[in-house]
């Protein structure tokens, strides 16, 4: 009976946890995006370079728990934390997209 329950949570947990592998990504994929957008010369050099430098990290990060206590490197993880990243710069493309047209929209206005 209890047996039950505690798999589901731990089931729960495990999937909160590689949600969270995700949403960590998320942002720092965004917001590395943003900040090298800014200074990049075209969107396709921001997305390269943001691509390119999250994906690093995101590896870099599973092989570093090679070597630290109670952990181990997983490729699940890897991928997950490579969807995260692509969705974080997808969502900063989107984000400028939305910036230049709302400043479109102003520039109409005045």
């Amino acid at each position: 009976m209890f047996g039950k329950d505690l798999e589901y949570s731990e089931n729960l947990y495990y999937l909160i946890r590689k949600i969270g592998h995700g949403l960590v990504f998320l942002v720092l994929a965004f917001a590395g995006h943003l900040a090298i957008a800014e200074t990049a010369s075209t969107i396709r050099a921001a997305v390269i370079t943001s691509f390119t430098m999250s994906i690093i990290i995101a590896i870099l990060t599973e092989l570093m728990q090679a070597y630290a206590f109670d952990r181990r490197t997983s490729l699940a993880d890897a991928g997950i934390n490579v969807a995260g990243t692509i969705l974080g710069i997808l969502l900063g493309l989107l984000f400028e997209w939305l910036r230049k047209l709302i400043a479109a929209k102003k520039a109409e206005t005045v």
